[in-house]
């Protein structure tokens, strides 16, 4: 029963017990068993032994829940400073994140003026939209020029017009006469169960000019 040194300290402890028990309990009890003693002084000593084991098992118990109390203190430190580390960068990337939006706001505020400037920060309108609809006021004047910003139809609307409020259509139909040249435009296609395309949109222009128009859904 030699110690090995990859042994734990319970395993030690273990085999100082078995030695304990072999070389000194069991020769004791041989001992007092020959020499005629009483058997009251045997009893005595095996409860002394067991009592002793009890004590050593709950001493060993006792070691094994501190370890683990400490285990879970360790731990709950640990989540604590995560946690602190954790709130900390928020709030760090929350002041980051305010100190870019007051960058924004003075940047379109130096570059379009208090009302158009804030109008773009608050969300109303992008960027890109507030100076495409700025170059269409430029071009056809502002109530023109608000009415394709907006998408809007109107007759003896020329087809550039069209073109700068909705784009290339999607499909074109011609027809021609001697008088004039008629084209339908198409407009929101969509694509059916069958594979077909149908529009949302048709607007008719004879020679260049709108004429009329239909939703077609």
């Amino acid at each position: 029963m030699a110690f090995n040194s990859f042994d734990s300290d319970d395993t030690v402890r273990d085999k100082l017990f078995q030695w304990l028990f072999i070389f000194g309990v069991g020769p004791a009890a041989v001992i007092l068993y020959v020499s005629g003693l009483s058997w009251f002084l045997l009893v005595s000593l095996f409860g002394f032994v067991k009592a002793f084991l009890c004590y050593v098992e709950l001493e060993k118990r006792k070691e094994k829940l501190k370890a683990s109390e400490q285990k879970k203190e360790a731990d709950a430190k640990a989540r604590k400073r995560k946690e602190k580390a954790d709130a900390k960068a928020r709030e760090k990337a929350k002041e980051e994140r305010k100190k870019k939006r007051e960058a924004r706001r003075k940047s379109l505020i130096d570059k379009y003026g208090e009302q158009d400037g804030m109008m773009i920060f608050s969300g109303k309108i992008s960027e890109d939209d507030y100076l495409w609809k700025k170059d269409l006021v430029k071009k056809y004047g502002k109530d023109t020029g608000e009415k394709i910003f907006n998408k809007e139809l109107f007759i003896d609307m020329t087809k550039e017009m069209l073109i700068d409020a909705f784009g290339n259509p999607s499909d074109i139909k011609e027809t021609v006469t001697r008088e004039k040249i008629t084209n339908k435009y198409y407009y929101h296609p969509r694509e059916t169960r069958q594979s077909t395309t149908v529009y949302g949109l048709e607007v008719t222009l004879e020679n260049d000019v709108v004429s009329g128009w239909k939703d077609l859904e």
